[in-house]
């Protein structure tokens, strides 16, 4: 792994079906992993040169907003702080 520190790869991307992606996570305890309303997706963020964080930042914001107008937001939180 730290040969590759410093290089840039080539972006790699995995169709999975939804239904998986429940089976998994309810196997390890999340029996919710899919937030409605909210398409995930990957970003390039760089803490060391600052890139994508701005953007990162919007994005985080904007998921507080729709989950938290949807209810999912404070049913996630609940469940946590339980």
């Amino acid at each position: 792994m730290k040969d590759l520190l410093g290089h840039e790869l080539e972006p790699y991307s995995m169709a999975v079906e939804k239904e998986k992606i429940k089976e998994l996570a309810i196997a390890i305890g999340d029996d919710n992993p899919i937030t409605e309303g909210w398409e995930t997706k990957a970003f390039t963020v760089s803490a060391l040169t600052g890139e994508g964080v701005s953007h990162i930042w919007k994005v985080i914001q904007k998921y507080k907003q729709v989950t938290s107008r949807n209810g999912f937001f404070g049913k996630r939180r609940k469940r946590t702080n339980d």
